[in-house]
């Protein structure tokens, strides 16, 4: 079973699910990073994350067998989608 908390905190938080746009820019401030760069960071893989897992999907997809494992990559593929538009909504970034 996953654990419920990170091993360490992201601005004060280990509860992944927790982590909100002030805690990034915490942490940004605690290792010397401006909060605005940490969040372009933040925006760019939130941007370039769709496409990339498009391709990604599309490779697997042409080398997977029928059934378990087109599935399996249809599913997952749903969960990095879902968990992308959550996390950008949580951090308060476009997208």
């Amino acid at each position: 079973m996953p654990s419920r908390n990170f091993a360490f905190t992201v601005g004060g938080e280990s509860r992944p699910g927790h982590i909100g746009r002030g805690h990034l820019d915490a942490m940004a401030r605690e290792l010397g990073f401006s909060p605005r760069y940490v969040a372009g960071v933040a925006q760019a893989l939130v941007t370039a994350l769709p496409p990339a897992l498009e391709t990604v999907q599309a490779d697997l997809a042409r080398q997977a067998t029928a059934g378990t494992e087109s599935t399996l990559i249809e599913r997952l593929g749903q969960w990095i989608r879902a968990n992308t538009r959550k996390l950008a909504k949580r951090w308060e970034l476009p997208g």
